[in-house]
């Protein structure tokens, strides 16, 4: 197949700044192509162009066989959350989703796969195909272990089927759903492990920034086939969280994430510590996250201060970043840049830590070997 652009699609979506294509470009060469292309049977691009301009004919594609009108709306679509779209084409686009939902399910794609596609919950497709709903018959989470248990101990998948009245793909799906929450509980248990032993930093800071694991409560929710947006390490409560003693200096800026649903809070948690609100700065991610009446694509870092610290004034730079997400709260690198312009000289700790970074002190259970604290190369 020859893929080629498709003209009425790059009329209608703006391209990428240079600087934009540049990032996407390193993106892609650092931690290579998350997400394969879509196309036309023709091999027009549906969504992807600027990734098949980097890649060109190698780049993995999927084949979405449409009507042109659908395929067109569903390019929209998918790009509502990097792009600048007008108020007018976003409303049409959501408008026309649901006939889009009904021609992939038509087409035999499954609904889990179909709100993949189109970002959206699987309850949302359930509920614009209408008469085509899912007929899989429900097995109870608390069967799956059950499930896994008989598919451990080398019983026939074809019997287990039997038993519940579905199919052996099914069964199966189910057996790695299971295996899935196994793997998170593991995880978490490990992280708990990890952060029991972790020493206390061992000096003190003139600038912080830490990203706490505010107390969702979702952990115990995690559902492979519904509820995936569950924190992938251990929670805190907020009487934990404001009971953290911050390794400061007499004059010390700290910069504290948080969420929506936790902003009210944060500004709590910074009296706990006997810090003074500065500023905030907000963080806009490239697409839409979930949410129950609006979804979320936004991220805060309330900025306060001991004492009294001085940051170098950036007239070039604003209180927004706009910025692509990486993992599960993984912050951006547009982020960590900033902070360090606004004081260069200070001694930098990143407190929670995913990773290492050049320049600061890490403390928490890092991604890439045990938990520690240290300064990094």
């Amino acid at each position: 197949m020859k893929i080629q652009p498709w003209d009425k699609v790059l009329k209608t979506l703006p391209p990428l700044s240079e600087k934009e294509f540049a990032e996407l470009k390193e993106s892609i060469k650092k931690h290579g192509l998350k997400y394969p292309i879509k196309v036309l049977p023709d091999g027009r691009i549906i969504d992807g162009y600027h990734r098949w301009l980097i890649l060109g004919d190698a780049v993995p594609y999927e084949v979405i066989d449409l009507p042109e009108e659908q395929a067109y709306e569903l390019a929209l679509m998918l790009n509502i959350a990097r792009r600048q779209l007008s108020p007018e084409q976003i409303k049409a686009v959501y408008e026309r989703a649901k006939e889009i939902a009904k021609e992939l399910v038509k087409a035999g794609m499954p609904q889990q796969e179909v709100a993949k596609t189109l970002n959206v919950s699987q309850k949302a497709v359930s509920t614009w195909v209408g008469g085509t709903a899912d007929l899989r018959v429900v097995v109870p989470k608390s069967e799956w272990e059950r499930i896994y248990e008989r598919r451990k101990n080398g019983e026939p998948v074809e019997k287990i089927a039997a038993d519940y009245k579905v199919s052996k793909r099914r069964i199966e799906q189910l057996v790695q759903n299971y295996e899935k929450m196994l793997s998170m509980k593991q995880k978490i248990e490990e992280l708990k492990e990890k952060a029991q032993s972790l020493p206390q930093p061992q000096r003190l800071y003139n600038l912080v920034v830490i990203d706490p694991p505010w107390p969702y409560g979702t952990q115990d929710k995690y559902d492979p086939e519904g509820n995936r947006g569950v924190s992938p390490y251990p929670e805190m409560s907020l009487d934990k969280i404001k009971a953290i003693h911050l390794p400061l200096l007499d004059d010390a800026v700290v910069f504290l994430w948080t969420t929506s649903q936790f902003l009210p809070a944060a500004f709590d948690v910074l009296n706990a510590w006997g810090l003074e609100y500065w500023f905030i700065i907000t963080w806009v991610k490239q697409r839409f996250g979930v949410g129950r009446i609006l979804r979320h694509q936004a991220e805060y870092v309330l900025v306060a201060k001991k004492g009294n610290p001085q940051l170098e004034p950036q007239p070039d730079k604003g209180d927004v970043i706009f910025a692509n997400t990486g993992e599960h709260s993984e912050k951006p690198q547009e982020f960590y840049d900033l902070v360090s312009a606004l004081c260069p000289d200070c001694i930098k700790l990143d407190y929670f830590a995913r990773k290492r970074r050049p320049g600061w002190d890490a403390y928490g259970t890092l991604e890439d070997d045990e938990a520690s604290e240290g300064a990094a190369p």
